[in-house]
């Protein structure tokens, strides 16, 4: 029992205006995997009034409803207690409406408010509004009987439980007597037929309520029937009634208002079908099915067949309604055709007859003899018409409308009523023999339309039938046996060529248990009889059988056409033929049949003449028989259409039989496949060149081009075509396909044209397969295609107007099948059939070239309504699949035009923004999603108008002038609003994943477009974000049955969170912590292990087990990438505050076990190339070219699944060799999809890792749990043993994982690494290091591979910078440093050989560097024992003499070999290779040299800059000066004319004035020439230093000149420092207000102006190098220690800035003064430095430096110039004068007033020897000041450096000097 809803919340009010026409489609196409929704449940309970009578299913008008109506403002819905409230438009049009049609006031409302609900596209107004919803009114009530036969399918279905289990329900409610139901419906049938129209129904749309009387009345037959067929134990007076009604009703033609419909072509169709279906049910009421079934039960009592009475009744009535079939005497020479199907009536009924026993068996009233005889003769006398008649019905609207096309055929209604037909025609044969029908060739034509009929899955299931049930019984066999064949071989060929059935899939006919195809070819294999002319002398008479045929045997052995033999003695059977004198006899052997039919074929072809014979020999007498020797009868015409429509349908490639045939025909002589070649083009030659073509012929041309397309696997087919130019040639104007297209054209049928286009189409895809082809055919038959069809079919004429749309759905499955295959396998170029389509429908194409697309695309619609309305579903179907097609073929069109960068304005791009003619006057683009969004479009077709936009707006995304689609769509807001309607959880799976796609590609690629498809409500999520949003928070259940829509979602969301618009939506996104628990959720969750390809391939749900864990997989790839790119949003936008991801994903990085979970998952592939290889190998061997069968298709269009990658259906031979092929794509493809949805995953957590280390960085946890991720990770890569280039590129993403993984790891700032994960680690990476299945070194040799150098570099150098701190020892540490030294030297090796020779790249020298320098770090000395360092160190002095500039830059690669040279020259064993590999000549001998010798260098801070690397050299040269033990000769050699050369450029970097803004790059510059100057004198001071004093003493006195200016003045230096960067711009404003803002300017202050100090700190470090520098050129300290003779000193004298020794004015511009006024300076700075920061130790070491060299270089000076004075000047005056003035100066000096003024010298008048001597005193009186000044406070805070020193000068002094006064 159903069980009625009584829960409110199971069904609202709302869900009873559901249109009951929507309830039928629901049961009418359920999906068996789903479940029936439980407001489907409660609607059928609720209609189960209306469908316990289907007749009567809306109530009478009563006022009481309507007063109810018109008073209340809430009505109740009848039976029910919901309620609705009333709209006062509604109210009127319901009173209205129930005035017209009569029906109860309260449920016209409910009509008027479920079309308002549900009708389409109702935007208009007015009086028009009552006609649509009595239209509305119409089809509700016509659906109520299509649910009640939706109930009775349904619940014979064997799919769906759950479905079956709720239709058993219904079905026990709706039929609690099964009896009266059928009464009931015939009876209200027969009322309705004579029910004449009256009232408004006839004045006002007459014609409408006429044709939905019609309407009504089939569809209470149709489920009259369905019932009929399924209760097979009716009672005998149900079974009389629907006889008698039947029969008295004229077959249903008797109806009442035929005036009314009688010139309607639909009503005239209506009428037919119900004609047709009263005969069937008639036919079925006598219980034929009970009586023929093999092995059935008896009849059960109470049955027509049981009961005497009513058999006799209806023996009697159907006697006295067939009274004009009886026998008359003398027969009628003219009769005419029976008005009525009685002939049909009379056999069924003999049939019933036959199969009673004696005792139920009717009287013969009347006449002589049994009963079923007189009924039989009535049948079967030729005025009776039965066999006509019987076409008549097959033809009719009723049988040829297919059923549904593949699936559980044994329950369609379409298959009940042909096998009702069946029965009848087997109950022929067992009533009447074969032989004794007059109208044979009727019979045949009956059996060719029954069997052969119908939709494939009818015409299967009822062969397979036969085959199972009626072949093995003798009688039901006749028509095969008794078929006289080859006398009359068209009659067998035409059964035979039936009994094949249509083409069907592999499980339906393993659901029959065998293939029709394979019965037909065994019999025709083995034929029991053959019947062919003799002549007397053949054979010899032997007696009578019990009919009085003679029989006779032959008398030699006949050798039949074929090499078929009947040996001598064989008995045989005379029969009579219409032409003597010759006899025909029927040879009771089995014979071979299919190479005897050949040859009759190629006979009547005119291949060979009738009396032509093979020749054979024998032993003892033969008598070889020609073709004409065999009497043959019947015209050619009809044997060849008839013998070539069995041979196409043997030849078929699913039924798998060709090798056979081929071996029956090898009796022939030529090659067999050949021979049919041979014959299949003469037939179509001959048939080119007649005028008036017979139905024969053309059957003959359509079954000879199906023989072609099924052998255009063999190579031959090709010089076959070429040879007899049947597609044209150079020489031919005119080709006979282009003559048969013209002839078809006359006839108006194109079933010609359409089998054309299905053979180029299958030579293009045999072509492309296989790779057999021949250009000039292959050209030549496009040609006629786009010539002779494509340009003309629109405009022919049709006899049926689907068959325009099935030519077009041809057309545009030939060229897209071609097209989306273009590659040719043999060049790099297109194929030749790709090239022809493209010149013609893209290069040289223009608007009417498009013309049938766009016509197919826009026509359609209106034309599938109304092929509906005529219940013509085969038809609308067919054009349904022409639009699915246009679409694909557009989509297809729109790819290629991505290969060939075509622009958008141009075609087929513009095609979608061109004006159509539709109503609504849009752009195709628009239309397409009309189209789309129509409910009458199936969802295959919906999926792919969606795809075919989405290929559109990819396409032209990345154009720079790509349109609008917002320009382009009437209302661009409401379009995608349907769009995000379509992908709620309502519709299909699929439908949903295409939308969300399409949503995805709106939003990524259309920025007019994007915020309706995500909404714009402020601080909340909406539109369709919000359901995306929704349907992954119920991620759960979608991942388990629905992950392809989960994946297409999460993509979704992921173009929104990057869509520029989004950022409201993507900020209240942020804020829902259960949406990104759900994605993070998804992200985490382990996926199903897949099936094995090994095990579990032949399994039933392998490939959809498959496809799920493939989408799985992406849901999960996707839903990780969502997480990385929220990361980065995060990161961009500085948020302070912690987000839910952060936490999701940091708590995924702290946890060990989690995290290691996760990236095992990341790093798995289900890649097999063992699997590709077998498989491949399996094509190769069949013959098929993997290549050719890849699609083209946009990087976003793939979808996982048996199509995958490779979509083509390639043709081979033999059935088995064809299942291989199959089962190999399968599998190839099936792996893809794992593949590369695990790559994805790969891929996507890559970035997720990328992306978290910016919040990882120093965090131990995240630290600790990476480390234990790594080293799991680097085991399995380590293990990894598939190769291949796939595995190549997925190793390549995985060890980026885990490059990103040690990153973290290995973080220099965590301490306490795990020892044990260490040591594994780098075991594992040794073994990765050494892999020669993933040789890293391969991809820097072979540059078109995945660079997995790349990633293996980067560890390497983690590691590596990890190991430097570790002694050596240990074995582990020790072996991964050998490997990886040599993999590195041998690596850089090959990067810098690749530079030489122009290949090489930068970023691969950067890495390779990188790791070379953590080597050198380390302490191994192994890398110094590589012998590949010489080479590397030659290569790179190589690239850097070869450097050149472009455009101020030098070669990228030329920082990295500066890199590597300062590493190897910081090592002290290294530096010494590198001094002697020519270091510093190949540094003069460039390009910046050049630039250096000029001075032309300008500080930059450009990495690629000439001042970058010229720095760098100079950072290579100190290092090499510092490194090497005895640097002297090196100087010498190499380093001074190293700096000679840079002469210019070493005075610039000196030449600061101390007024020039000051950069941070010249600072560097600086400080690198006077550290480099520093090396060279520390190398030389042992030496002669007097030129080198001479060269740097200037520039070097002029800098400390500046420094002392930059220190005197801080307030103007800080004004001239010039910021690096923005933010140091901002920085350093800061700054310069603070030291405004103070009295004293403190520039040495870290903590306040950073910036500041840090350059006065580089300043200060270039004053202490070059008082270095100039203290060991002047030999200060052999000076001061008497270690030099001062008389000989005089080049030791430290010039002045000018180059002048000791001739300056005054103290000030004297090199000593400036020294001590830098003491001076430095000194105070000591108390301001702070020691709490580093920065500020070290300035405090580089002022006591600068302190003591100053004194030391001035002490020194004074002292050789002092001994260098003339002696006749007087010492004391000039001393005292000295002392005196110099003390008191040197004591109260103010760097920053005005007493820093020095006095002139004296002795202005004197002489130079004098001004030189007085301004020594005044020197030395200075210096005194600043060494001594003990108890002064002002003279302690003006010390600087080390007080001893400073005591052991002043000693110096006053020995030299005397004592100061």
């Amino acid at each position: 029992m159903v069980q009625m809803a009584t829960s409110s919340s199971a069904i609202q009010a709302e869900d009873y205006l559901w249109p009951l026409s929507t309830i039928r489609d629901t049961l009418l196409r359920p999906d068996p995997t789903s479940t029936p929704s439980p407001k489907l449940r409660s609607l059928l309970t609720h209609h189960l009034r209306r469908i316990r009578s289907p007749w009567s299913s809306f109530t009478p008008s009563s006022p009481e409803s309507r007063t109810k109506l018109s008073s209340s403002s809430t009505i109740t819905i009848l039976h029910t207690s919901s309620t609705l409230e009333i709209d006062d438009s509604s109210r009127q049009l319901a009173l209205k409406l129930s005035d017209r049609i009569d029906v109860d006031a309260i449920e016209c409302y409910v009509l008027c408010q479920s079309y308002v609900a549900y009708a389409v596209d109702d935007e208009r107004a007015g009086e028009g509004k009552l006609e649509r919803v009595m239209m509305w009114y119409a089809e509700e009530v016509e659906a109520v009987p299509g649910i009640a036969e939706a109930v009775l399918r349904l619940s014979r279905e064997q799919e769906g439980e759950e479905w079956i289990e709720l239709a058993e329900q219904i079905r026990a409610e709706m039929l609690p007597d099964p009896a009266k139901y059928l009464e009931g419906i015939f009876r209200a049938w027969s009322s309705l037929a004579q029910k004449p129209l009256a009232g408004n129904y006839r004045s006002e749309h007459g014609l409408f309520w006429a044709t939905h009387q019609l309407r009504l009345q089939e569809a209470l037959l149709d489920l009259l029937f369905l019932l009929l067929y399924q209760t097979p134990d009716r009672p005998a007076s149900v079974s009389e009634g629907l006889i008698r009604g039947t029969v008295m009703s004229s077959f249903g033609t008797s109806q009442s208002n035929r005036e009314v419909w009688e010139q309607e072509p639909e009503c005239q169709r209506l009428q037919t079908r119900i004609r047709d279906l009263t005969l069937v049910i008639a036919i079925e009421a006598m219980c034929l099915a009970t009586i023929l079934s093999p092995g059935g039960d008896p009849p059960a009592q109470g049955t027509l067949l049981t009961s005497q009475d009513t058999l006799f009744n209806m023996h009697i009535f159907l006697l006295e309604q067939s009274d004009d079939l009886a026998p008359q005497l003398p027969e009628l020479e003219e009769w005419d055709f029976p008005v009525w199907p009685m002939s049909i009536m009379c056999l069924s009924w003999a049939v019933v007859l036959k199969s009673l026993s004696p005792e139920l068996a009717p009287p013969a009233p009347g006449y002589n003899g049994r009963p079923e005889t007189e009924m039989t003769s009535r049948a079967l006398r030729l005025p009776s018409g039965l066999f006509p008649w019987l076409e008549n019905v097959l033809t009719g609207p009723l049988f040829d409308e297919g059923g549904q096309p593949f699936g559980d055929a044994t329950n369609d209604p379409a298959t009940h009523r042909r096998k009702v037909i069946k029965d009848v025609m087997i109950g022929l044969t067992e009533i009447v023999p074969f032989t004794s029908l007059f109208d044979g060739t009727g019979l045949y034509r009956v059996w060719e339309l029954l069997f052969g009929g119908g939709s494939p899955s009818t015409s299967t299931a009822l062969c397979a039938d036969y085959w199972i049930a009626d072949y093995p019984v003798a009688e039901r066999r006749s028509p095969l046996d008794s078929a006289r064949f080859p006398l009359e071989p068209a009659g067998l060929c035409t059964i035979l060529s039936a009994l094949v059935g249509a083409e069907a899939p592999q499980h339906t006919l393993e659901s029959f248990g065998l293939a029709p195809a394979s019965k037909v070819f065994e019999y025709f294999s083995q034929l029991t009889s053959v019947t062919h002319s003799v002549r007397p002398q053949w054979y010899r008479f032997i007696s009578k059988d019990d009919q009085g045929d003679l029989l006779v045997e032959a008398v030699a052995d006949i050798v039949l056409p074929g090499g078929a033999r009947i040996y001598a003695g064989q008995p045989g059977t005379v029969k009579n033929v219409e032409e003597p004198p010759s006899q025909a006899v029927t040879w009771r052997v089995q014979v071979p049949g299919w190479a005897l039919l050949v040859e009759i074929l190629r006979t009547a072809a005119g291949l060979r003449s009738l009396d032509e014979k093979a020749g054979a020999n024998a032993s003892g007498a033969v008598m070889e028989l020609s073709v004409g020797e065999l009497g043959i009868q019947g015209s050619a015409s009809d044997i060849i259409a008839a013998g070539l429509k069995l041979l196409a349908a043997v030849l078929h490639p699913s039924a798998g039989l060709q090798a056979d045939l081929f071996a029956s025909l090898g009796s022939i002589g030529p090659p067999p496949h050949q021979i049919l070649l041979e014959l299949a083009l003469a037939v179509l030659h001959s048939s080119a060149t007649i005028t008036d073509t017979s139905p024969a012929d053309a059957a003959s041309v359509l079954s000879a081009l199906e023989v072609l397309q099924h052998l255009v696997h063999l190579p031959d087919i090709w010089q076959a075509l070429r040879a007899s130019a049947f597609f044209g040639s150079p020489t031919r104007r005119k080709c006979a396909a282009a003559a048969l297209i013209q002839l078809d054209s006359r006839r108006a049928e194109h079933d010609i044209a359409v089998s054309l286009v299905r053979l180029v189409n299958a030579l293009a895809l045999s072509a492309m397969n296989i790779g057999h082809s021949d250009d000039t055919v292959m050209k030549g038959a496009l040609h006629v295609v786009i010539t002779q069809i494509w340009s003309q079919f629109g405009g022919w004429r049709y006899a049926d107007i689907a068959k325009k749309y099935e030519l077009a759905t041809a057309l545009f499955r030939l060229y897209d099948g071609v097209l989306s295959h273009p590659r040719s396998a043999e060049a790099n170029g297109f194929s030749t059939a790709a090239d022809s389509l493209i010149d013609v429908l893209v290069t040289s194409a223009s608007p009417l070239t498009y013309r049938p697309i766009v016509d197919v695309l826009t026509q359609s619609p209106p034309l599938i309504r109304k092929l509906v309305g005529f219940r013509r579903r085969v038809d609308a179907a067919l054009v349904t699949g022409s639009v699915t097609s246009a679409a694909s073929f557009l989509a297809t069109l729109l790819r290629v035009s991505v290969l060939l960068k075509t622009a958008p304005s141009a075609l087929p791009k513009s095609v979608l923004s061109a004006s159509v003619a539709t109503p609504d006057k849009g752009q195709l683009i628009d239309a397409l999603f009309g189209l789309a969004f129509s409910p009458m479009t199936q969802d295959t077709t919906t999926i792919a108008l969606l795809k075919t936009v989405r290929t559109y707006l990819e396409s032209v995304a990345c154009d720079q002038q790509r349109p609008s689609l917002a320009s382009m769509l009437r209302d661009a807001e409401k379009t995608c609003g349907r769009l995000a309607n379509m992908a709620s959880l309502d519709e299909a799976a699929e439908q949903r994943a295409a939308a969300w796609n399409l949503l995805s590609t709106i939003v990524a690629t259309q920025p007019g477009c994007a915020l309706f498809c995500f909404g714009a409500s402020e601080g909340k999520v909406s539109g369709a974000l919000k359901v995306a949003v929704e349907q992954t928070n119920a991620w759960e259940e979608l991942l388990a049955e629905d992950p392809h829509a989960l994946s297409a979602t999460l993509g979704y969301v992921h173009s929104v969170l990057l869509c520029p618009s989004a950022t409201k939506a993507v900020l209240a996104l942020r804020n829902d912590s259960t949406f990104w628990q759900s994605v993070y959720d998804i992200s985490v969750r382990p996926v199903p292990t897949p099936p094995t390809f090994t095990l579990s391939m032949h399994s039933e749900d392998f490939a959809s087990r498959i496809q799920a864990y493939a989408f799985a997989t992406q849901a999960k790839a996707n839903a990780t990438a969502l997480l990385a790119a929220e990361l980065a949003a995060v990161l961009d936008s500085e948020e302070d505050v912690e987000t839910k991801v952060q936490s999701l994903v940091l708590g995924l990085w702290r946890n060990a076990g989690n995290l290691q979970e996760a990236a095992a998952m990341a790093v798995h592939s289900s890649c097999n190339p063992e699997l590709h290889e077998v498989e491949g190998d399996k094509l190769n061997r069949a013959g098929v070219r993997l290549e050719g069968l890849r699609t083209v298709a946009l990087p976003a269009e793939r979808e996982y699944g048996r199509t995958y990658l490779y979509d083509g259906s390639p043709v081979v031979g033999a059935k088995p060799q064809q299942a291989t092929v199959n089962l190999a794509l399968d599998m190839l493809n099936l792996n893809w999809s794992m593949l590369d949805a695990d790559i994805a995953l790969t891929k996507s957590w890559h970035a997720l890792a990328d992306v978290i280390s910016n919040w990882t960085e120093a965090d131990p946890l995240a630290a600790k749990a990476s480390l234990r991720a790594a080293a799991h990770v680097a085991d399995l890569l380590a293990d990894e043993e598939r190769g291949g280039d796939v595995m190549l590129a997925i190793q390549v993403e995985r060890l980026g994982i885990l490059q990103v993984l040690l990153e973290t790891a290995l973080d220099p700032q965590v301490e306490g690494k795990d020892e044990h994960l260490l040591r594994s680690l780098g075991v594992s990476v040794r073994t990765i290091v050494e892999s020669t299945t993933f040789s890293p070194l391969g991809s820097l040799r072979y540059r078109d591979t995945p660079a997995i150098h790349k990633p293996v570099l980067r560890i390497l150098s983690l590691v590596f910078h990890s190991l430097a701190s570790r002694e050596s020892g240990d074995l582990v540490i020790d072996t991964l440093l050998e490997v990886g030294t040599l993999f590195t030297t041998e690596a850089t090796d090959v990067i810098l050989d690749g530079l030489v020779r122009g290949s090489g790249t930068p970023a691969d020298l950067a890495l390779a560097v990188a790791a070379l320098c953590e080597i050198i770090r380390s302490h191994s000395p192994i890398w110094l024992e590589t012998p590949s360092l010489s080479s590397v160190l030659s290569r790179s002095l190589e690239l850097v003499v070869r450097t050149r500039l472009e455009k101020a830059m030098i070669p990228p690669h030329l920082p990295s070999i500066l890199l590597l040279h300062l590493a190897i020259a910081n090592h002290p064993v290294a530096a010494q290779k590198l001094a002697v590999s020519g270091i510093l000549p190949a540094y003069s001998d460039n390009a910046i040299a050049t630039e250096a010798e000029s001075g032309r260098i300008e500080p930059s801070l450009g990495p690629h800059s000439v001042h970058s690397a010229w720095c760098g050299m100079l950072h290579v040269v100190k290092a090499l000066l510092w490194s090497l033990p005895d640097t002297s000769s090196f100087v010498r050699s190499d380093v001074m004319p190293f700096m000679r050369v840079a002469s210019a450029q070493t005075l610039r970097a000196l030449s600061w004035d101390g007024e020039q803004p000051l950069t941070s790059p010249a600072l560097q510059e600086a400080e690198l020439v006077c550290e480099v100057f520093y090396g060279i004198a520390r190398a030389v001071e042992m030496s002669d230093t007097s030129l080198l004093l001479a060269d740097f003493g200037p520039p070097a006195v002029g800098m400390l000149k500046s420094l002392r200016h930059a220190l005197s003045h801080p307030r103007v230096f800080s004004t001239l420092v010039v910021p690096s960067n923005e933010e140091e711009q901002a920085a350093l404003e800061i700054e310069l207000a603070t030291v405004e803002m103070d009295k004293e300017a403190d520039l040495v202050n870290v903590d306040k102006t950073p910036i500041l100090a840090n350059r006065i700190f580089a300043l200060l470090r270039i004053c202490r190098t070059i008082t270095l520098t100039l203290m060991s050129l002047t030999k200060a300290w052999l000076i001061l220690r008497g270690e030099e003779d001062l008389d000989e000193a005089a080049e030791l004298v430290l010039p002045d800035e000018e180059g002048e020794l000791g001739l300056a004015i005054n103290s000030i511009a004297d090199p000593v003064g400036v020294l001590n006024d830098i003491h001076l300076l430095v000194g105070p700075l000591s108390e301001k430095l702070s020691i709490t920061h580093p920065e500020s130790t070290a300035a405090l070491r580089v002022v006591a430096q600068i302190g003591e060299t100053t004194a030391i270089i001035a002490t020194s000076q004074l002292l050789v110039r002092s001994a260098l004075l003339p002696e006749q000047l007087p010492l004391e005056e000039d001393m005292g004068m000295g002392m005196g003035m110099g003390m008191g100066k040197s004591m109260g000096m103010d760097v920053d007033g005005e007493m820093v003024r020095r006095r002139v010298s004296m002795g202005g008048a004197a002489g130079t020897a004098d001004r030189r001597a007085g301004l020594v005193r005044e020197l030395e009186a200075d210096l005194r000041g600043i060494l001594g000044g003990e108890g002064d406070e002002a003279g302690r805070e003006g010390r600087a450096g080390d007080r001893a020193v400073m005591r052991w000068l002043e000693g110096i002094l006053e020995r030299a000097f005397g004592e100061a006064p």
